[in-house]
């Protein structure tokens, strides 16, 4: 898929054996009215986040066989989860790491602790900031051109063990590498898709320079770490356990 230099945030699926590495650029844009995640109750918004979830966290733009929108099962991560940033990040390129990763804490206690680590041999994700054309070097199966990619490694149970990052510094301002990083960082942590319900969210499927996620960001991904969900588990069962929970 050729993917313009204005939608650079793109996504791909491979498999690989029984570990996984998967890669996610950005799908082509559509033309759709803006809708932002708005809700009546705290009860709407879980609902409404739910179906989100079930897009962004079970399926993937494509896989490694060439299936569009490809059925997946719950993946995520069970450990703690280190973190180093390389390349040529600017000052404010690991102010916003720093930030995000508080956030994460804050908002998703449910998410392992995350750490900053400064060698890559000790790291679990790294997240690469250089040139357009190095980007192949850092992540794995990357789509030439994209400005933005990911790819994660997943073990026999569908838990998360490792992932990587690139952003391109040569093609992105400020704005949009702070979008870049929180669009990629939550992907690795399993949100795997992006979707066309709710423009102002962090995975809305055109091309945004939205720099902070939205409260549906933020719902899907403290479902997706529930404590009564588990790696491995299918879409239509985490549904059901997720729901049962909301209309308690």
């Amino acid at each position: 898929m050729h993917h313009s230099d204005r939608h650079p945030a793109a996504r791909c699926l491979c498999a690989l054996l029984a570990l996984a590495f998967l890669l996610f650029v950005a799908p082509a844009s559509h033309s759709l009215a803006d809708r932002r995640f708005s809700y009546t109750d705290a009860r709407d918004a879980r609902l409404q986040a739910l179906d989100c979830l079930m897009i962004c966290g079970f399926s993937v733009e494509w896989d490694g066989a060439g299936n569009s929108n490809a059925v997946t099962t719950l993946s995520r991560w069970e450990e703690p989860i280190r973190i180093c940033i390389t390349g040529s990040p600017s000052s404010d390129d690991r102010q916003q790491l720093n930030l995000f990763i508080m956030e994460i804490a804050t908002h998703c206690p449910n998410v392992p602790n995350i750490y900053l680590v400064n060698s890559e041999r000790d790291a679990d994700i790294v997240i690469y900031y250089g040139p357009l054309n190095t980007l192949a070097q850092h992540v794995d199966m990357y789509h030439e051109g994209n400005w933005g990619a990911f790819s994660y490694r997943y073990d026999s149970r569908h838990a998360i063990i490792s992932g990587k990052i690139g952003i391109a510094t040569d093609k992105n301002n400020t704005a949009s590498k702070r979008h870049l990083l929180r669009e990629e960082l939550i992907g690795v942590l399993g949100l795997t898709n992006d979707h066309y319900l709710y423009s102002d969210s962090i995975l809305y499927q055109e091309w945004t320079t939205t720099g902070q996620l939205s409260d549906v960001d933020w719902l899907m991904l403290n479902m997706l770490y529930d404590h009564d969900l588990r790696c491995n588990m299918n879409a239509d069962e985490a549904h059901r356990i997720l729901l049962g929970k909301i209309m308690r």
